[in-house]
C-alpha cells in the first residue's frame, strides 16, 4: 500500500486529470485507501470468473500446448485458481513441470495432496459405524506414517460432510463444491441411507477439532496426531448417543402398539368371563356385632345425643365469656386513635407558650 506522500500526490493528480488518461486502481486492501480518494473514484467490484469458464479457457491452452489431459485434471487446475485467471496460469505451469506434461487427474490429487473420494468416504463411514471406529484411528496414523498433513484432512473431511448436507438437501453448486461432479453422485449414493443430523453433527465435531488444533498451536505432526486421535475416540462415543429423531421414532412405534394393542383387546364381557366372579356372602349376626360397634343402636338415639352435645358446649362458651372482668374491654374508639393518630395526650397537661 502506498504511504501517505504517495496518497497525497496521487490525490493531486486525480483532481486535474489529463484528458487522455483513464486511471485504474486494483486493491485487496480496500480499506486502506484514504477517503479523500475514494470520494474521486468510481467502485468497481471484480466478480470472480466462473470454474467452468476457467476449466473451458485451460483446456484450450492445453489443445494449443499438445498437453495430455482429462476433465478431473482440469477441475483441479480451475479449483486452485478460485475465480482468478492469473492464479490458474500459475498454477497449470506448476503442475505441467510435476507431472511432465500429462494434467491428469490422479497426478494432480496427489501434488495439492487430495486425499480421493474413496479414502475420505471410507473414514466418514468409519465414524459413523460403532463397530468400526477403529479404522478411523488405522487411517489417522497410515497419514502420519506416509507424511500427510493430518490437519488439511482434517479440512478435507469437514468439506466432505457439508457438500454431503449440501446435496441431500439439493444445494451443492458446482462453481462452490470442491469436488467434481461425477464424485457428487457417487456421494449421494454411498451415503442415501445416513440420518442428516449425524452428518450435520459430524460435520460440526470436526470443525471444533480442526479449530482446536489451530488454536493451541500443537508443535510439531506427532502432538497433531495425537490429540486427533484422542478427539476422535471422544467423537466416536458420541455418535452412539441415541439422537433426539430416533428418540421420537421409538417413543412413535410405542405409542402405535399400544394403541394396537387395545385395538386388538376382547370386548367387556369376555374380559369378565375369563376372571372369577366374587359373590357378597350374608355374614351372620354375631360376626356383624363383632366388626359394627355401632350394631343394635338406632339412628334417632345417635341424633339426640349428638344435640345434647352441642348444647352443653354452647353454654360453657356463654359462661366462659360473662366470667371475663370488666378490665379486658376497651373503647374500640381510643384504640383505633392510637394506631392511626398516635398516642392520645391529654390537652389540659400541655403547658402554654408565652407569645
Amino acid at each position: 500500500m502506498l504511504t501517505d506522500q504517495s496518497f497525497n500526490a496521487l490525490l493531486k493528480t486525480l483532481e486535474e486529470p489529463p484528458a487522455h488518461i483513464v486511471f485504474v486502481l486494483a486493491t485487496t486492501e480496500f480499506h486502506k485507501i484514504p477517503e479523500t480518494i475514494l470520494s474521486r473514484c468510481q467502485d468497481f467490484i471484480f466478480k470472480k470468473v466462473p470454474l467452468s469458464v476457467l476449466q473451458d479457457y485451460s483446456e484450450k491452452l492445453c489443445k494449443i500446448e499438445n498437453v495430455q489431459y482429462d476433465q478431473e485434471g482440469l477441475f483441479w487446475i480451475a479449483k486452485k485458481g478460485d475465480g482468478s485467471v492469473r492464479d490458474m496460469l500459475s498454477f497449470m505451469e506448476q503442475a505441467i513441470v510435476f507431472t511432465d506434461s500429462k494434467l491428469l487427474g490422479t497426478g494432480i490429487r496427489k501434488m495439492i495432496g487430495y486425499h480421493g473420494i474413496e479414502f475420505l468416504t471410507s473414514f466418514i463411514k468409519s465414524l459413523i459405524d460403532p463397530d468400526n471406529h477403529s479404522k478411523s484411528l488405522e487411517i489417522i496414523e497410515s497419514l502420519y506414517q506416509e507424511g500427510q498433513d493430518i490437519y488439511k484432512f482434517l479440512w478435507d473431511s469437514i468439506e466432505f460432510t457439508h457438500t454431503l448436507n449440501l446435496i441431500r438437501d439439493s444445494l451443492a453448486d458446482p462453481e462452490s463444491v470442491n469436488f467434481p461432479k461425477e464424485d457428487l453422485t457417487k456421494m449421494k449414493s454411498d451415503f442415501e441411507n445416513v440420518d442428516s443430523s449425524k452428518l450435520n453433527f459430524l460435520s460440526g465435531k470436526l470443525f471444533e477439532i480442526y479449530e482446536r488444533i489451530k488454536t493451541i498451536r500443537l508443535r510439531n505432526s506427532f502432538e497433531i496426531k495425537v490429540f486427533t486421535e484422542i478427539q476422535i475416540k471422544k467423537l466416536v462415543e458420541e455418535l452412539t448417543y441415541p439422537s433426539l429423531a430416533g428418540l421420537i421414532d421409538r417413543i412413535n412405534h410405542l405409542i402405535l402398539m399400544v394403541q394396537g394393542s387395545k385395538n386388538s383387546a376382547p370386548d367387556d364381557t369376555e374380559h369378565n368371563q375369563s376372571f372369577p366372579v366374587l359373590k357378597n356372602t350374608p355374614q351372620s349376626e354375631s360376626s356383624k356385632k363383632k366388626d359394627d360397634p355401632f350394631s343394635g343402636v338406632s339412628l334417632e338415639a345417635l341424633f339426640e345425643s349428638n344435640q345434647q352435645d352441642l348444647s352443653l358446649k354452647d353454654d360453657s362458651l356463654e359462661t366462659k365469656s360473662t366470667s371475663e372482668p370488666n378490665s379486658q374491654k376497651f373503647d374500640t374508639s381510643t384504640e383505633i386513635k392510637k394506631k392511626f393518630l398516635g398516642t392520645e395526650v391529654d390537652q389540659s397537661k400541655i403547658p402554654k407558650l408565652d407569645s
